[in-house]
């Protein structure tokens, strides 16, 4: 005789339904960890990007003052 399990209107042969839905539980929980790894990842990738570039910027002195001077910035 088979082991069939019922839980609420679901009819399921073989194995019980509380382990197939803690198994996707599980698996939600494993790729909703790696999206957030890689996002991160990424996050903190453009983020010393951008920090590195702001610092290459300012010692090799910085922005152009004509690119104020055309937006009418400066004085000067």
């Amino acid at each position: 005789m088979q082991n069939v399990t019922r839980t609420g209107d679901v009819l399921q042969r073989g194995i019980p339904l509380d382990n197939k839905v803690s198994r996707m539980r599980k698996q939600i929980l494993e790729e909703a960890f790696l999206f957030g790894r890689h996002f991160v990842h990424n996050f903190f990738c453009f983020l010393a990007f951008a920090v590195k570039k702001f610092i290459i910027n300012l010692c090799l002195g910085g922005v152009r003052v004509d690119s104020f001077r055309s937006h009418g910035l400066t004085d000067v």
